[in-house]
């Protein structure tokens, strides 16, 4: 599955009728988040930030615009490297 297709699976907009699913989501984010001593607001701003970036890949990589021959799920996981490398509270 490519990285789109990781990302679509996850995607949540906001729906009465799926609020509890999604609500359960944000709470196993927020949980993960914990391991990296992230709580509260702190964690709620880091999974923005993890859904920002997985979210603008997607879009890229769903049109098309990553033309150069590297593998893109390389560059996905580099790009998810580098933002859990980059998770702890801020000082």
């Amino acid at each position: 599955m490519t990285s789109c297709g990781r990302y679509a699976a996850v995607i949540q907009v906001p729906d009465p009728a799926t609020a509890e699913a999604g609500a359960r989501l944000i709470d196993i984010l927020v949980a993960a988040l914990r391991a990296y001593g992230l709580e509260g607001s702190d964690a709620i701003h880091a999974a923005r930030s993890l859904r920002a970036a997985a979210h603008g890949f997607s879009v890229l990589e769903a049109a098309g615009a990553f033309g150069l021959p590297e593998q893109l799920d390389e560059s996905y996981e580099l790009l998810i490297h580098m933002i859990i490398s980059g998770l702890h509270p801020p000082r």
